[in-house]
């Protein structure tokens, strides 16, 4: 479901809409795993991550995904949101002709593949956090 979050249209599930902001604050942690160093999370969770935009709205929605998933495909729905979002967030940021904003897109789509990416290959620990992992 479409909402405003933030001050960008993203997917989000309706439980996500139905929360509190409050609520949806005690599940996002920012960009990056726990483990990660502060510097490395603050890095990431700053604008200039994605060259002016702040990928923390679909950090959070991707957070509660995590948070609520319970199995391979909630992951990978999860996952797939995640991408989507940040190219939402980009071609939203992109209305307004700026040289800047033309100029930083090639690398901002980069950067939101690497972190699709990161999530996609190597989220599998923080999505089973918590929780039992099933067993092949």
């Amino acid at each position: 479901m479409i909402g405003t979050y933030k001050g960008y249209q993203l997917d989000a599930p309706i439980s996500f809409w139905n929360a509190t902001q409050q609520y949806r604050d005690e599940i996002a942690n920012g960009v990056g795993p726990e483990w990660a160093p502060a510097i490395i999370r603050r890095a990431c969770s700053s604008k200039w991550f994605l060259y002016g935009i702040s990928a923390l709205p679909a950090t959070d929605i991707h957070d509660w995904e995590y948070d609520r998933g319970t199995n391979m495909v909630d992951k990978m729905v999860a996952d797939k949101r995640f991408g989507d979002n940040l190219i939402r967030m980009i071609r939203q940021k992109n209305r307004w002709w700026t040289p800047w904003n033309w100029i930083a897109s090639p690398f901002r789509l980069r950067r939101t593949l690497s972190m699709y990416l990161a999530v996609r290959y190597g989220g599998d620990d923080a999505f089973w956090e918590g929780k039992e992992r099933p067993t092949a």
